[in-house]
């Protein structure tokens, strides 16, 4: 079963965010407020709709740089909110790089991230940093 986070008042003031009541905004400008999950999810399908049909992409996959709980998480939010089909009609498929790597037989020298940037700088001749989101 899903379990629903809770916020940690201390961490989320650190970060900058200023409570006001039951709502929680960014920073000390109320007019900007947080979005409720179900919200934030919706938008993020927005969102991946819109870039979809702006780019004429045949197709999305969401990858991360590695294999962890992260996707699980967003596929475990997705179905509580009732948005997952939704998800699913623009999205077309998830992983992770390191498993991809296995996949294809890829085999990478450096522990880290920075065995698969070497591998896309060989292959593409473009530098990319994986550990930024």
């Amino acid at each position: 079963a899903r379990k629903e986070g809770s916020i940690v008042v201390e961490s989320a003031v650190r970060l900058g965010f200023v409570q006001s009541g039951l709502t929680w905004s960014w920073g000390q400008d109320a007019s900007v407020t947080c979005l409720t999950e179900r919200e934030a999810l919706s938008c993020f399908i927005s969102t991946l709709r819109e870039e979809k049909e702006i780019s004429g992409s045949e197709g999305v996959v969401l990858m991360t740089a590695r294999q962890d709980v992260s996707l699980a998480i967003l596929i475990s939010a997705l179905a509580n909110h009732n948005l997952l089909d939704s998800f699913l009609g623009v999205v077309d498929g998830l992983g992770d790089i390191e498993q991809l790597a296995v996949t294809r037989n890829i085999n990478v020298t450096s522990s880290g991230l920075k065995g698969y940037e070497d591998y896309y700088f060989n292959q593409f001749h473009k530098p990319i940093d994986l550990s930024k989101p």
